[in-house]
Order: structure tokens, then sequence, then C-alpha cells
């Protein structure tokens, strides 16, 4: 029997990655105290009655820009977090390429001292592995950094890669400390070489996007960098996967037995090259959304898993910055708040269940990045939850999103399946798309010894 509590949820059909049933959620001091039968007798502060919804674990969104320090024109903590908590993201893992980068441990700190009131979902950092850095990997992690971002291709904020000498030694450090390097995987030569075959065209249209940025890229720097984790024993996981035939190379690394894990992005599952006449700038990412037979295959590594999650790759710019010409426009979306319902949509279209959103969004990342404690309703668990209308009728409307950053490639689409509340550490952060109370958001670090290796 469950005398006193600080919130229960009643008639809660909660769906994760392992368990499905009705039952009513009673949480304590922001953890799961027990999951009880339906109608139990229980004393509760407050009770919400999710009769007709779905309960899911809150979403973690690995990849995010958040922009804060030294960019906060495109985005803050604040709204970055905003955004995610209206989604129903209550985690996200916010990259470095910051202003400065967290190229160092003090960096680091400061950067966690801006979460405390200001953030609406729990906030993780990754640390950069650049050049010069081999000798603070121990003492960033140490801080608490949950990975670190190599950059192999330019991208925002132009920060470069060791050089493959000084990789070996710094994965082999990060294979004794069991600690992800979160890889943008495109050939920094390839690229150049794609640069310059567009210069002799004479014009920039999608197809020059294309060759500038080449899948030949993204397949060899996938291919180097797992080969260098399987050498070495280091943990890697490759971000924003584009291509079937990159897929086809962490499938391969991952039958060896090396530590490999994998994401793609809504904007590769749900876009193709042929929507750029309709959509435009807005769908200028890095590396470039490509073809239908891709997105097929993207699709299919997630259920056979080779591709272990979905992320956003949140990374917000200016309505100026995108409004331009395609060889000029700024490369990067907006995703936090959208990644929920567009996977909602895709599962009543029958591409993927409520069971494999929740293992990609929310148990995956628990188990890669250290959250032992997240992504799973179980009792002793964190009580980070979205309870889900999986009938509710929605647009996009740009308009009426969260983060500074309007520009979303899938303004007026419509769907079915919303967020109707986020809940971090047991307290309703959002109700009905409108934020509740005050931040409550931490700067949250990987449990130690709480990865998961996945190897096989």
């Amino acid at each position: 029997m469950c005398w006193l509590v600080d919130l229960v949820i009643r008639n809660a059909k909660v769906v994760d990655a392992h368990f499905s049933g009705m039952v009513d959620i009673a949480i304590e001091g922001g953890d799961i105290g027990a999951l009880l039968s339906p109608g139990t007798a229980c004393t509760a502060a407050q009770e919400l009655d999710a009769q007709g919804c779905i309960v899911m674990p809150g979403l973690i969104d690995a990849h995010v820009h958040l922009r804060e320090p030294g960019l906060t024109h495109k985005e803050t903590i604040a709204t970055g977090t905003a955004a995610a908590v209206c989604g129903g993201v209550t985690t996200v893992l916010d990259m470095p390429n910051t202003a400065p980068p967290v190229s160092s441990p003090q960096i680091l700190k400061e950067k966690g001292k801006l979460v405390a009131g200001q953030a609406w979902a729990d906030v993780g950092f990754y640390a950069l592995l650049g050049p010069g850095m081999v000798h603070q990997l121990a003492a960033l992690v140490e801080v608490g950094c949950v990975g670190f971002k190599l950059f192999l291709g330019p991208t925002t904020g132009s920060l470069p890669a060791p050089d493959w000498g000084e990789l070996y030694e710094a994965f082999q450090i990060l294979a004794d400390l069991g600690v992800p390097v979160v890889v943008h995987a495109e050939d920094r030569a390839w690229v150049e070489c794609g640069q310059a075959q567009v210069s002799n065209r004479g014009v920039f249209d999608y197809q020059s996007f294309l060759i500038q940025r080449p899948k030949l890229g993204e397949v060899s720097a996938t291919q180097q960098i797992c080969l260098l984790a399987g050498a070495t024993g280091a943990p890697i996981h490759i971000a924003h996967v584009t291509s079937a035939e990159a897929v086809e190379v962490i499938g391969r690394a991952k039958s060896y037995g090396w530590s490999v894990t994998a994401e793609t992005s809504p904007m590769y599952l749900f876009l193709s090259d042929e929507d750029y006449a309709a959509v435009g700038t807005a769908m200028k990412v890095l590396p470039p959304v490509r073809g239908r037979t891709d997105q097929a295959a993207l699709w299919a590594a997630l259920r056979n898993g080779i591709i272990d999650m979905i992320a956003t790759d949140h990374a917000p710019h200016t309505p100026a910055d995108k409004d331009q010409d395609l060889a000029n426009a700024a490369a990067g979306a907006p995703g936090v708040e959208t990644l929920l319902p567009l996977l909602l949509d895709a599962g009543r279209q029958g591409r993927c269940t409520l069971a494999d959103i929740t293992r990609w969004c929310a148990y995956e990342p628990a188990r890669r990045f250290g959250f032992p404690n997240k992504g799973r309703i179980q009792p002793g668990g964190r009580a980070d939850l979205v309870i889900i209308d999986t009938n509710e009728v929605w647009t996009i409307d740009q308009s009426q999103l969260h983060s500074k950053s309007c520009v979303t490639p899938f303004h007026g689409r419509r769907g079915v399946g919303k967020a109707r509340y986020a809940i971090l550490a047991g307290n309703i952060v959002m109700a009905d798309g409108d934020l509740v109370g005050r931040p409550r958001g931490n700067w949250v670090k990987p449990t130690q010894g709480g990865r998961a290796s996945h190897a096989r």
C-alpha cells in the first residue's frame, strides 16, 4: 500500500522499451517510488489523471546545440530547454562548439554554472576533442563531461580534429576511461575535393551541395574512425548518419564486437533531396539530407539495431542566417521540440512502435551516455516522464516554437500525436504546450561505470 507521496499519476498506460501496462505511478523525492495496480489507495500532494493517454520515459536528446555561452543571439539554455520540454524531451546533451569551445576543465565548470535557474530540462555537456587536448581528457571526465565531440569535417565553429597519431593516443586513454567519442564523420579532404568540383560548376543548387559534402566523405570518415575504435577499444558514437553506405560500415564494425553506436536525425528520416524545391534552405544541414534510398536504409537500420538512437542535432540559427542563398545560408535547424510529434505520427503510419520510440530516444541514450536512472519507467528510476495524447492533431507552426530559431523545415507539416505533460524529477514543467512553474533542470553528469559497452 502507498501512504504519502509527492505525485501520483493515475490510469497510466505505460510504454517503455521493456514494459507496457496500465498502472498508477507513485513519485516521491524526484524518483518513481512504485508502480501500483490502478486504484491502489495512495495519498499524494498532487494527482494527475492520465486516462486515455500514454506515459513514456522523458525523451533524451543526445545531440543539441544550446549555443550558450557566446552565441546567445541564436539560442540560450533557457530557450533551448523550454523547447525541449514542450516537445516531451526532459534531458539534452549539449555540444561543445560554443564560444569559447569546451576545451578545458575550467571552461566546462563555467558552462555548467549556467544551468541552475535557467534550464527547463536536465542538461549534460560534451567536451571538445581537439588538437593538444590529450593531457586534459581525464580531468574533463572528472569534472563530468558526458563524452567528447570530434569534428572530422568542417562545420559550425571551424574546430579542427587532431591528427591521426594524436587521435590514436587519445582513443587509448578514452578506452581506459570508458567515455564515448561522438564523431561528426565527414572526411575533410573529401569535402575540400567536393568544394573544388563545385567551384567549376558555375551554379550552386542542391546537387552542388551534395557534391560539396559527398557520401564518400561520410563513408571514409566513418570507416576510419571505426577502425580506430577497433584498434584501441575506445567507445565511439557516430553522429547524424545519413547514408546507406555508412550504415553498412557501422553494421560491419558492430559485427566485429567493437564498441560502436550511432544516431540519425529526423531531418534524414522525414526529408529527402526531393524536398528542397519546396522547403528551401530551412533544410540545409551538415551532413546534407540525401536521397530516398538512404532514408529507407536509415529506417531499416533503426529497426535492426545498427543505428541505436535518434537525436535531433538541434542547431538553431537566426532567420537572417537561414534566409540566404543555398551557398551562404547557415547549416543547421532546430529540432528538439518537433522530435516526438514527428515520431508519434510515424508510429501512427506504421513505421515504428511506441516501444521503438522509447528505445531510440530514451533507453539507448541513457545507456550509452551513463544515466542508468533515466530512460526507463521503473521503481527507483528518475521520474522524468512524458504524457502523450496519441490522438491529438497538430500542425507545426514555426511561430509557435519556443526556440529562438523559428526556421524549421517541418513548418506546415501535419500529423497526429503530441506531448500533453512533461514531468522532470516528479515536477510538472509543461502542460498543454505551456511552461509550468520555474526552471528545474540540473547539470547532469554520467554515473561512473554506468555506460553500456555496446560490444557484440
